[in-house]
């Protein structure tokens, strides 16, 4: 018997609702188009338990640095999982090439070059964003400034991204030692510059709205043009900067870069008061 006659007689002899409407269909198909329709299945016997697949895929990754094997293959696990779920609940109809999985795996090894990082966390949210009612250093010092809540929802955004980024490469091991602590240096440093500037032409007798349009143009800068301060070369994801930034306004009980010119005799005042 032939192998399209076989299976055609299995899927007959099921008690499935859902094969008996598949089987009901393909009978009604001419011959050649069920012969070529069976000629393109394969099926592939494996004597490994699906436990020991992991172990089986890693030991392929061998173009995979070993020290981010595991990792590699846990992103690359992640990925096919979704893939496949959204195939099987209907969301997709093309069929997966290897040459998309190979590509995905390209890209996922190249997030863990030297000169990168892996970005995990566009597009996500936090639970809650109330700009109304956070009172975390960073946001007031934006209310100081007179920002929108539109611009503090953001903000807001960016601090949890790369918040949650940074626990992620410390999770994965995937920073040298003190890279983060150089990276933000290096980011004060260049705000120490540009707030010079920005302050120059401020007296103590200037009046709160020069003030705070100094501090707007300070802020302004970290937000639209650092993207060139990035902490590998290649990790370009401007969330990192920009929430980086709002990490260092947030430090207690003295920021480490502040927006208004006033705003550290603000903070000195109110832990006189708290003294």
């Amino acid at each position: 018997m032939l192998r399209w006659e076989k299976a055609s007689e299995t899927l007959a002899s099921s008690k499935s609702e859902t094969i008996a409407k598949i089987a009901t269909e393909l009978k009604g198909l001419p011959q050649e188009r069920q012969r070529d329709f069976f000629g393109r299945i394969s099926i592939v016997q494996e004597s490994a338990r699906i436990d020991q697949l992991p172990g089986m895929i890693e030991q392929r990754l061998r173009a995979v640095d070993r020290r981010n094997r595991q990792a590699v293959f846990e992103r690359l696990e992640g990925w096919w999982v979704n893939i496949v779920t959204n195939h099987l609940v209907g969301g997709a109809r093309d069929p997966i090439s290897i040459s998309e999985v190979s590509d995905k795996l390209s890209a996922i090894n190249d997030a863990y070059k030297s000169d990168s990082l892996p970005i995990d966390f566009l597009g996500k949210n936090p639970e809650t964003v109330d700009a109304a009612s956070d009172t975390r250093t960073f946001v007031e010092q934006l209310r100081v400034l007179g920002l929108s809540d539109e611009r503090i929802r953001r903000a807001i955004i960016d601090y949890y991204r790369a918040f949650q980024q940074r626990s992620s490469w410390a999770r994965e091991n995937l920073l040298v030692s003190n890279e983060i602590e150089d990276y933000e240096d290096r980011l004060v440093e260049e705000w120490g510059r540009f707030r010079e500037i920005a302050c120059e032409l401020l007296t103590d007798e200037s009046a709160e709205e020069l003030c705070r349009k100094a501090g707007r143009d300070l802020y302004d800068w970290a937000q639209l043009k650092t993207g060139g301060l990035r902490i590998r070369e290649r990790v370009t994801e401007p969330y990192v900067v920009r929430g980086t930034f709002q990490m260092l306004a947030n430090v207690a009980p003295r920021p480490r870069v502040h927006w208004h010119p006033r705003f550290l005799e603000r903070v000195a005042k109110m832990l006189e008061v708290a003294i």
